[in-house]
């Protein structure tokens, strides 16, 4: 069953390409939405998929790039926006 998430990630993240990696751990486990920087500390994700490989998405984004450091991250449920594919906003 597909589920939507919201993550702000905050952290250490200049200069890490944090917006590809994400992309990139996106299409590797087959999550469809978006990210956002928000600013050079905070990033935005919106992302579906099925839970087991959100699940492990959301794993690797509590990690984050190399280089990067993420010190927290809030997470909220929400309704599917019913996405194509995950792009960088």
């Amino acid at each position: 069953m597909k589920k939507h998430i919201e993550l702000k990630i905050t952290g250490k993240l200049k200069n890490t390409g944090i917006r590809f990696h994400v992309m990139s751990t996106a299409y590797r486990y087959n999550i469809v939405g978006t990210v956002k920087r928000l600013s050079d500390t905070e990033v935005l994700i919106s992302a579906e998929g099925e839970r087991i490989p959100l699940d492990n998405f959301l794993t690797w984004c509590k990690t984050g790039p190399p280089g990067g450091k993420i010190e927290n991250i809030e997470y909220s449920e929400g309704e599917l926006m019913n996405y194509s594919s995950f792009e960088l906003i």
